[in-house]
C-alpha cells in the first residue's frame, strides 16, 4: 500500500513508471497531442479507434489509448496530472510496457480490427518498433531478409543495408544490432557464384540437371594425354569439381578449352539428371590411357611428386657394443646407436634414423 503526506498524496512504494489513459475527440482539447508533446515525455498515441466492437456487436465510442513513459518512478497522482491536460479519462498503471504497446493496434487480438502501427504517434524520442518486438519476430525479419535476398539476386551486403535503410527501416534496426547471419549469407551466396559450385541459387537446380564432362576424357584420350594433364592449367580443387560432375566457371571452362585447342561444347555436355546416363569420367577402351599410378578424386602432377625417403637398416653389431645404458624417456631404440669411448668419456653416436 502507497504510503501518502499530508495533502494526501502517495510517495515512496507504489510508483512505476508506465501509465495509460483513453482519450475522447469531444472531451479533449483541440490541440491536446501539442499539449501532451510539449511535456516532454515518452508516450505514444495509438491509431483512431473507430472501429472497434463491444461483445454484443455494437460500436464503440471512438477513442484514442494513449500510452506515457517517465524516465524514473512516478506516482499515479503525478501521471493523472498530464493526463488532465489532454482531457483524459482514467489513469491505469501498465503492468506490461510491450503488451500494452502492442494492444494500441491489437497485434496480439487477431478477432479485433487490426490497426496499422505506422499511424502510432510517437513522441518524445519513443520507439514503438523497438517496444513492440519480440524475439520470434526477428527470426522472421531474417527469413523475409533471405527471400528478399534470393528473389533479388544480391550479393553485396553493403547494398542490401543500404535498400533497407531507405525502404525497411525495421530490416535496419535489426542489421544494425546484430548483422552476422545475413552478411555472411550474402557473402555464401558471393562466393558461390565467383566459383559458380551449387550455392543458394543454383542448389536446388542440380536436383533436376547434370554436367557430363565425359567429351573432356574422350578428348584427352584420342589424344594420348592424362588426366592429370589439365593440372596444368587448373587447380586441383577445381580438378576435382570436375571428375565429380560439379559445375565450374566459365573462366575455367576457356583455360581447358584454350589448353586443347577445342570448343566449349567439346568438353561438357548439359543433360537433365533424370535422362542422364551419367558417364564414369574414365579413358576410352579404344585409346587406353595408364592413370593407375594416379589416385582417385585429386591427383598429383609428376613435378609434384615428392621422393619416397630411403632408410637404409644399421648394421648389426655385436652385442657388447650396442649395449647402451638405458635413458628414462629416450623414445630412440638401443640398436641405432653404438657406445663410444674417446678421450673426453663415453657417450653413444646414433647411426641411422630410428
Amino acid at each position: 500500500m502507497a504510503s501518502r503526506d499530508k495533502s494526501g498524496r502517495s510517495y515512496g512504494t507504489g510508483r512505476t513508471r508506465n501509465y495509460a489513459t483513453v482519450v475522447y475527440q469531444e472531451s479533449a482539447p483541440a490541440d491536446w497531442q501539442a499539449i501532451l508533446e510539449e511535456c516532454f515525455i515518452s508516450a505514444f498515441i495509438s491509431p483512431y479507434h473507430d472501429k472497434d466492437k463491444n461483445p454484443d456487436g455494437e460500436d464503440k465510442k471512438p477513442h484514442w489509448h494513449v500510452m506515457i513513459m517517465f524516465d524514473t518512478v512516478k506516482t499515479k497522482e503525478q501521471a493523472k496530472e498530464i493526463f488532465d491536460k489532454i482531457g483524459g479519462v482514467g489513469c491505469e498503471v501498465i503492468n506490461s510496457m510491450r503488451g500494452y504497446a502492442r494492444y494500441l493496434c491489437h497485434l496480439d487480438n487477431p478477432d479485433k480490427h487490426q490497426y496499422d502501427r505506422k499511424d502510432v504517434v510517437c513522441l518524445s524520442g519513443a520507439d514503438y518498433e523497438t517496444v513492440i518486438a519480440l524475439p520470434s519476430d526477428v527470426f522472421t525479419a531474417y527469413a523475409d531478409m533471405v527471400d528478399f535476398v534470393v528473389e533479388h539476386n544480391i550479393t553485396s551486403y553493403s547494398e542490401f543495408a543500404l535498400w533497407s535503410r531507405l525502404n525497411r527501416l525495421d530490416w535496419f534496426n535489426i542489421l544494425c544490432k546484430s548483422s552476422y547471419f545475413i552478411e555472411h549469407f550474402i557473402r555464401s551466396r558471393y562466393f558461390d557464384r565467383k566459383e559458380s559450385v551449387s550455392g543458394s541459387m543454383n542448389f536446388f537446380s542440380q536436383e533436376e540437371d547434370f554436367i557430363n564432362y565425359a567429351p573432356l576424357f574422350r578428348i584427352l584420350g584420342s589424344r594420348q594425354m592424362k588426366r592429370s594433364d589439365l593440372l596444368d592449367v587448373i587447380s586441383r580443387k577445381t580438378f576435382a569439381k570436375i571428375t565429380k560432375g560439379i559445375s565450374v566457371d566459365m573462366k575455367t571452362i576457356y583455360k581447358i578449352c584454350d589448353f586443347l585447342d577445342c570448343q566449349p561444347g567439346d568438353v561438357m555436355e548439359f543433360e537433365k539428371k533424370a535422362e542422364a546416363a551419367v558417364e564414369a569420367p574414365a579413358d576410352p577402351v579404344e585409346q587406353p590411357v595408364d592413370d593407375s599410378a594416379e589416385p582417385a578424386g585429386i591427383t598429383l602432377m609428376e613435378s609434384d611428386s615428392e621422393p619416397e625417403a630411403v632408410f637404409v637398416e644399421p648394421p648389426v653389431l655385436p652385442r657388447a657394443e650396442r649395449q647402451v645404458p638405458a635413458v628414462k624417456g629416450n623414445r630412440y631404440s638401443r640398436r641405432h646407436y653404438k657406445k663410444v669411448k674417446g678421450p673426453g668419456g663415453g657417450g653413444s653416436v646414433r647411426l641411422s634414423p630410428p
